[in-house]
């Protein structure tokens, strides 16, 4: 079988499974350290917490983020109607699926892939096929053939993957696009995590290509989760619809002031230098969780996959007060991301999850 697939009789309400926060990984364990949301350890720029701090909360924010798209306009040589700024990627994409998608359309997803998608799609009774990864065909074959085969409204890939961390070439997507274009299908691409590979594509990965709408978040590699910031970029019209089935206002003012700062060469510094820190202790940490007895691969991006149960990442929380995030919900059962720590933390962690694995030293503590 090449997919999987899924359609809803009607519209649904698929459950919500959120991670991160205080009560996001579920249970009643203190966390200390949250490792499970891919967001930047070392924490956000000051110039742009500055910036979030000095916007004015009494006023209503710009319901257009003027000029956040302007800034972003600026920095990636794009006219400003083809940016929108929403509230993360999880408010801007259901605006994308409830305006391109219809119930007798169907969605590809290049599948592992952010849970959001196929919640998006189901919303508005779409139907979903996951094409997941095998080891004998390449990836992007497949998606070919799926495209080929089922002529999808929209085609999704996460470039780098989610949760896998594997890297896309240019070239790669660019010949997804025009295939995707040859058959009215928008290809959908998420680059949350390109700012921590080694050879970063750039924001947009395509620019101006006319099947193509890049997802851009900017929670990860600036660190600024609690404030929901990310970009929609690509072509103008699409960009109009997107805009139209969106609440007022849908971007705090603390969000644009700081998304604005994101693109002073200050902050951008600040980036460079803490994901280069970053993608330089992937080995080391992986070298680490594997000496203390962790199975652990480490992986294109700032985490490392490593071979954890869901009840041995709970014993983690609750004794460690360390969360990380397990890959059940991916069809990925007995394996764990988990995002590089800063280095003074590394040596601590990996005790820690060899400590959870020890299933006769958690008995003998317990009994």
């Amino acid at each position: 079988m090449m997919t999987r697939t899924s359609r809803s009789a009607a519209p649904s309400s698929p459950a919500l499974a959120p991670h991160g926060g205080p009560r996001g990984g579920g249970g009643d364990a203190l966390i200390r350290i949250d490792l499970s949301t891919n967001v930047n350890p070392y924490g956000a720029p000051p110039s742009v917490l500055d910036a979030a701090r000095a916007a004015d909360l009494c006023a209503y924010p710009d319901p257009t983020s003027h000029d956040a798209r302007s800034a972003a306009a600026m920095a990636w040589q794009r006219p400003i109607g083809e940016i929108a700024f929403g509230a993360g990627v999880s408010e801007l994409l259901p605006a994308l699926f409830s305006a391109l998608l219809g119930r007798n359309n169907t969605v590809v997803l290049a599948s592992p892939l952010y849970g959001e998608y196929a919640r998006a799609a189901q919303l508005v009774g779409a139907r979903t096929l996951s094409v997941a990864r095998r080891r004998t065909v390449p990836h992007i074959s497949r998606l070919f053939a799926a495209v080929r085969r089922f002529a999808p409204k929209l085609l999704v890939v996460a470039a780098p993957g989610n949760p896998l961390g594997e890297a896309w070439t240019r070239d790669d997507l660019a010949e997804l696009a025009d295939a995707a274009h040859a058959r009215q299908c928008l290809l959908v691409i998420d680059q949350s995590y390109d700012a921590f590979l080694d050879a970063p594509l750039g924001d947009p990965a395509l620019p101006g290509h006319p099947a193509v709408m890049h997802f851009r978040s900017l929670t990860k590699d600036f660190a600024i989760a609690g404030l929901r910031a990310a970009y929609a970029i690509g072509p103008a019209a699409i960009i109009r619809r997107l805009e139209e089935r969106r609440a007022p206002w849908p971007a705090s003012a603390p969000a644009q002031a700081a998304a604005e700062a994101t693109f002073a060469s200050a902050a951008q510094a600040y980036v460079t230098r803490t994901t280069r820190a970053l993608r330089e202790d992937v080995a080391d940490f992986a070298d680490a969780l594997r000496a203390a007895g962790v199975s652990a691969r480490k992986t294109d991006v700032h985490w490392v996959l490593c071979t954890l149960s869901t009840a041995q990442a709970n014993r983690l929380a609750h004794d460690a007060g360390i969360r990380v995030r397990t890959l059940d919900d991916h069809l990925l059962a007995g394996l764990a991301r988990i995002v590089v720590p800063r280095r003074d933390q590394q040596a601590m962690i990996a005790r820690a999850v060899a400590s959870a694995l020890d299933t006769n030293s958690h008995d003998a503590d317990t009994a």
